[in-house]
């Protein structure tokens, strides 16, 4: 993160999106406690309002476009990878595969549920597309 700030320099701090890593190895993270800034998280099952939920999207989009602009800054994703090479071995863990299997999984239910009931004329090419990554 160090890297990228020096990078954008004159451009807007990003460093508050992110929590502070006190230690890392193989194994663990330990990061700070974002309940401290006002986070905290939200009991499953209870559905949010739209501005709750337009507020969630928001700063996932910036989390998303911050990864982006890190891939390309390096060169693109094959160097970004040789110089992040824990992100593969990262990937590669099965408890990894579980967290992105619970994250991952209710989405994809939810779009093909929406493209299932969708008016759009190529419906079934795009449910048959998505359906084929459920349960990978």
């Amino acid at each position: 993160m160090k890297d990228f700030r020096g990078q954008r320099k004159g451009g807007p701090d990003l460093s508050d999106m992110f929590p502070r890593v006190y230690y890392h190895d193989e194994e663990i993270i330990i990061q700070e406690d974002l309940t401290k800034r006002g986070f905290a998280i939200m009991p499953k099952g209870i559905k949010r309002n739209f501005e709750e939920t337009k507020l969630v999207f928001e700063h996932i989009a910036r989390l998303h476009a911050v990864s982006h602009v890190m891939i390309e800054t390096s060169g693109g994703p094959t160097e970004f990878l040789k110089s992040h090479p824990f992100l593969v071995e990262m990937m590669k863990k099965p408890a990894m595969r579980e967290v992105m299997s619970q994250a991952f999984e209710p989405s994809l239910g939810h779009c093909i549920s929406l493209i299932k009931s969708s008016k759009c004329e190529d419906k079934q090419e795009k449910y048959e597309l998505l359906e084929k990554y459920q349960g990978k």
